[in-house]
């Protein structure tokens, strides 16, 4: 066994005390009397020990040691006490120990336990440390806590690259100035936290590259100056894998690689730049796999090939930069994938090649720039929800296949928005809505399959709105809903509704145009009520048949047979024609209506439109009287040429005349079959007929004769007289512009 002598030996020259031969033992207390003896002596380079069996409890506790204490490869007995010591450094690498007691330690120089091997705790709390703590390859075996720096202060890092420490590594409200490194680490402490870093400060970055933890990282209330790096880590924990909560990083933190068994919560924390996850696993089948709640990013969250197995809750997010999501995957058991209700991003929101089993939630958030959403997958009641959101630029959904709703209730829309090359499957309801939206730009929905309808109903779109090649299937009655919108533009291309229809009803369209293809089929209308249009063009606005065939839908559209006819549509389509210097269009398709209103009236209503129609044509057409006239003056004419013999003069001196007849005078009365006596007018059954059918006409023929002979010829006239005075009124009234028709 090695004596004091050897000791001291050591120490005043700073050499190495090894083994002599096969005795390798020291006994502990001789190091503890030797070191207290040379207090403020000996070699600069301290007590330098290695490969001895260090024999009893190495006690230093309190102790003022002015240099550095090594003990190389050593085996220890029991525990070491450095408790309230002060020395210039301590050197314990290769060494097998049974545990190390540091409480409140004071070292000028580094600690090092590089390749050390501990049967018991680290216990390091509240002290300070002006070099580095290096426990890189360290094997520690520990029940619970194996490394504890709580309130420590490490000037120049603490590394565990390598480390395995079965048990805790815990450092709440430590100050490190300088790197954090756990590159290849394994820290397992089942059901419990691996790593605590709760209220510590770093002013440098923690990096864990190929860390291996089982049990959760816990950093509440962190703050660190540079980033934190965990790039193919693996931390598995049910409760939680990663808590962040309300802590500070002033640059990345880099989740690269990293496989993450239990949730990531990063609720308030505050990122100086960005969030990355790539090629990333983080797997939470039964809750939330990662939260943002409250968080500030203030670089962007960048996510690409990954996948998150459990919900992304993200309310109240921050993002100073944009939202990328490349190649991601996200399965919920939530009907909601992803929720970014009140989320404020500075820029903007890109998804490429994502498919998610759940939705997409983010009312009330803000977008300040474009938000594009391509080659998207989502399966869930509703696969987009951005009620009341505010988009900055162009909102764009290109090639998206979606199962549930597309909702965007009251959302304004500052740039372009685009639909397009999309199918959406909600067939219990609404496929695609955003209603009462305010789209300042163009709005273009194209090339478009859903099942459920499409909803645009007081909707505002500034600077157009383009509805082409749109196929929708539903058992609504209406397939697309523009009621009460207001657009400058409406263009209307091919709509496959099946047999549900196009609700125009209150919308107001500044230019309406149907465009021009001869295999294009015009949708039905389910309902045109109040529909108000400055302008039109297309087929639609040249072709008045078509017009009236696309108007006639609104009332041959199936469950609507039993309702009021809509007259309104039709007026304003006529006044477009008007407008548009085509009366005779207008006055035309006025005409139809008319029709169908007599054709959907009460019976009571049809004896008196029907004849109104057949004598004017409802007022569009007064000369149709003409027609009517010369009928009634033709059925005067037939009947009073025929019965000639039953009038007579009305003239009393003119009622007989005398005849020779065989040479005798005789007194023959006169009828309009016989000769008139001389200077009396003869009966002409044209004028007859004209005077009656026109009774405003006097040719004097009524005058000069009257029906005496017959009992049913004066009803006749009478009749036809009657006839002719409404004709002549109803005549003068249109042509004078008195019989009007609206």
């Amino acid at each position: 066994m090695v004596d004091m002598h050897g000791l001291e030996e050591a120490l005043r020259t700073g050499d190495w005390l090894e083994p002599q031969g096969q005795d390798d033992n020291l006994d502990a207390k001789l190091i503890r009397s030797t070191l207290l003896k040379f207090q403020g002596s000996g070699d600069p380079r301290g007590l330098r020990i290695k490969d001895m069996h260090i024999r009893g409890k190495l006690d230093l506790a309190g102790m003022q040691l002015p240099h550095n204490l090594e003990m190389v490869s050593c085996h220890f007995d029991t525990e070491i006490e450095l408790s309230g010591a002060s020395l210039k450094g301590l050197n314990l690498s290769g060494s097998h120990l049974m545990g190390l007691r540091l409480f409140a330690i004071r070292a000028e120089g580094s600690i090092l336990l590089i390749e050390a091997v501990s049967q018991g705790p680290v216990m390091a709390s509240q002290s300070r440390i002006q070099g580095q703590l290096c426990l890189d390859l360290l094997v520690i075996n520990s029940d619970i806590e194996c490394v504890v720096l709580d309130g420590a202060k490490i000037a120049h890092g603490l590394t565990l690259n390598g480390a395995k420490i079965d048990g805790e590594v815990r450092a709440v409200g430590a100050e490190v100035n300088g790197i954090i490194s756990m590159d290849d680490a394994v820290i397992e402490n089942f059901d419990g936290d691996a790593l605590c870093l709760d209220r510590a400060r770093i002013l440098g970055s923690v990096r864990g590259y190929n860390v291996t933890m089982t049990g959760a990282l816990r950093a509440v209330s962190m703050d660190i100056t540079g980033s934190l790096e965990l790039d193919g880590a693996v931390i598995t924990n049910r409760d939680c894998s990663i808590v962040l909560r309300q802590s500070k990083i002033g640059q990345d933190l880099d989740l690269t690689g990293v496989s993450l068994f239990g949730p990531l919560l990063l609720d308030a924390i505050q990122l100086g730049s960005a969030l990355i996850f790539e090629t990333s696993v983080v797997d939470s089948p039964a809750g939330i796999s990662l939260s943002l709640a409250r968080a500030e990013l203030g670089g962007g969250l960048s996510v690409s090939s990954s996948a998150f197995k459990g919900q992304i809750f993200a309310s109240s997010l921050e993002v100073g930069a944009g939202i990328s999501l490349r190649n991601v995957m996200v399965r919920s058991q939530d009907p909601l994938a992803m929720i970014l209700d009140s989320a404020t991003v500075r820029e903007g929101f890109l998804s490429r090649d994502c498919v998610l089993l759940g939705g997409i939630q983010a009312i009330g958030a803000s977008f300040a720039r474009r938000v594009e959403l391509k080659d998207l997958k989502i399966s869930s009641q509703f696969s987009l929800v951005f009620d009341d959101c505010d988009f900055g630029g162009d909102f764009t959904i290109r090639n998206a296949t979606l199962t549930g709703e597309v909702r965007a209730l009251n959302a304004r829309v500052r740039g372009q928005l685009r639909v397009l090359e999309s199918s959406v499957e909600a067939p219990d309801g609404d496929a695609v809505s955003f209603n009462t939206a305010v789209l300042t730009d163009l709005a273009v929905f194209q090339d478009l399959e859903l099942t459920g309808t499409l909803q645009l109903t007081s909707s505002r779109s500034e600077n157009g709105l383009i509805l082409n090649d749109i196929k929708v299937t539903t058992a609504s009655p209406v397939a697309i809903a523009l009621q009460d919108a207001t657009t400058s533009t409406l263009r209307l291309g091919q709509l496959i509704l099946g047999q549900a229809g196009l609700d125009l009803g209150g919308a107001r369209i500044s230019h309406l145009k149907v465009e021009d293809a001869s295999t294009l089929v015009l949708p039905r209308i389910a309902d045109a009520q109040g529909l108000s249009i400055a302008s039109w063009s297309g087929f639609v606005a040249g072709d008045r048949k078509a017009a009236r065939a696309w108007l006639d839908t609104i009332s041959s559209l199936s469950g609507r047979s039993g309702q009021q006819f809509q007259g309104q549509p039709w007026r304003e389509f006529a006044r477009l024609y008007r407008d548009a210097g085509r009366p005779e269009d207008a006055r035309w398709l006025q005409f139809c209506a008319a029709l169908r209103i007599t054709a959907s009236s009460p019976v009571r209503s049809k004896l008196i439109r029907i004849p109104y129609g057949l004598l004017v044509g409802f007022g569009y057409y007064p000369l149709l009287v003409i027609p009517w006239l010369v009928i009634a003056w033709l059925v005067v004419f037939g009947v009073v040429s025929s019965n000639q013999a039953s009038f007579t003069p009305t003239a009393s001196n003119a009622s007989t005349m005398s005849v020779v007849v065989d040479g005798r005078v005789d007194n023959v009365y006169v009828t309009g079959a016989t000769n008139v006596p001389k200077g009396y007018p003869k009966l002409r059954p044209s004028i007859i007929a004209l005077e009656t059918a026109l009774p405003a006409i006097s040719a004097g023929q009524t005058n000069a004769w009257r029906v005496t002979g017959s009992s049913w010829l004066p009803l006749v006239l009478a009749a036809v007289r009657a006839f002719g005075w409404l004709l002549t009124a109803l005549l003068l009234a249109g042509l004078t512009g008195i019989l009007r028709k609206e």
